[in-house]
């Protein structure tokens, strides 16, 4: 009896043995796929920080078409674009031959597609023009020395040609001069004659020292449309409207100084650069004309209370003036800030419509004026 209880409870024993050796072994190795996976995940994330880039893609470009070629210009991998970019190369025996690769991957650079075959086009284009390429020195333009436009002609993706090139001028986002301009139009006049048909135009400026050798790209689309400095200009306006600011400055100027300097004058951002200016266009409409702009001006400090004889006139008649260089259904904001106040000088925002009649400067002024000082109560109450 006691012999068969005792075999009955190495029995069980043996079983709840078995049992714990299964759940133990099934945990280890659990265990050792879990290590084995965070392994193999740890070496792949550093593996990428090993992995060069330029070699990547010429494993890629070895085994597809037989060529070698050196990184021009390494696009940047972010969460935004999930590690799609594109990278410019050119071949290693020919800069001249460029083209761009696209990849995606945060760790290893996986090649997705390239456009030899443009690249190969384009220089085949190049080749018929590269002869007379110093012409353009006449016209104050040099290669760019930057990697996206490194070379004079490029493609784009609508199927035409881009000339890249750097302007001997400064630039400035806020206008260009008359002797730019037609700079610009005698190299689009150019390469037109050598038979390439262009679709952009890529001007660099020259780099300023004085801005730790900032450079003003500005890029023209659509130049197939350009047949004169008018529509240069337009053009030029499209990507960059603030270019149109200057013009507008030089038709206002006189008009301001016909105001006592004593009260009004125009606050002048960048004073001292290239690009100082006081109004900025900030997009244009179809006609090419001014939509939305900033007037920038100072004012005596009396005109910032209410009961002041002049401050409503004044803008009055600014707002009168600027009116022509408004779109159909432009608008302008006028930056009033308090002159030759050091520390917190007061500013008001006057916002108005080109159909707004000249009355609705004084309601605009009154109602800021409101607004600031119930902002003013309040921070007021605030503070005790």
């Amino acid at each position: 009896m006691h012999e068969k209880q005792n075999k009955s409870e190495k029995k069980g024993m043996s079983s709840t043995g078995k049992m714990v050796a299964w759940i133990v072994g099934g945990i280890c190795l659990f265990l050792l796929i879990v290590t084995g996976i965070i392994i193999w995940v740890v070496m792949t994330f550093f593996s990428g920080f090993f992995t060069d880039t330029e070699d990547e893609l010429n494993k890629y470009m070895k085994k597809k078409y037989g060529e070698e070629i050196t990184l021009v210009y390494a696009g940047n991998r972010n969460e935004a674009n999930l590690g799609d970019t594109e990278h410019k190369v050119a071949l290693k025996n020919n800069p001249d031959f460029d083209f761009w690769i696209d990849v995606n991957g945060f760790f290893r650079t996986n090649v997705e597609g390239d456009d030899f075959e443009k690249g190969k086009k384009t220089y085949e284009k190049y080749q018929t023009i590269e002869d007379d390429m110093m012409d353009i020195s006449e016209f104050g333009f040099t290669r760019i020395q930057e990697g996206r436009y490194s070379t004079y002609l490029d493609y784009t993706e609508e199927g035409f040609y881009r000339l890249n090139v750097q302007d001997d001028h400064l630039l400035s986002r806020y206008g260009l001069i008359e002797e730019e301009l037609k700079d610009m139009m005698e190299a689009i006049e150019w390469i037109r004659s050598k038979g390439v048909d262009i679709g952009q135009l890529m001007v660099f400026g020259r780099p300023d020292e004085a801005k730790e050798g900032y450079q003003i790209e500005l890029l023209v689309k659509d130049v197939q449309l350009i047949s004169s400095i008018a529509d240069l200009k337009k053009e030029i306006a499209e990507e960059h409207p603030s270019t149109l600011s200057k013009e507008s400055e030089e038709r206002m100027m006189p008009k301001v100084k016909t105001l006592n300097e004593e009260r009004i004058i125009p606050n002048v951002a960048d004073q001292d650069t290239h690009e100082a200016h006081w109004i900025d266009c900030n997009a244009i409409d179809k006609e090419g004309k001014c939509s939305n702009m900033l007037l920038m001006l100072y004012y005596e400090s009396d005109g910032f209370y209410p009961g002041h004889p002049y401050v409503v006139q004044d803008l009055t008649k600014v707002f009168e003036w600027i009116k022509p260089e408004l779109g159909e259904d432009g608008n302008v904001t006028i930056q009033v800030i308090e002159k030759e106040v050091q520390n917190e000088p007061l500013l008001n925002l006057i916002e108005l419509d080109k159909h707004d009649d000249k009355d609705m400067v004084g309601v605009v002024w009154e109602n800021d004026q409101k607004e600031f000082q119930e902002l003013k109560r309040q921070q007021g109450e605030g503070s005790d």
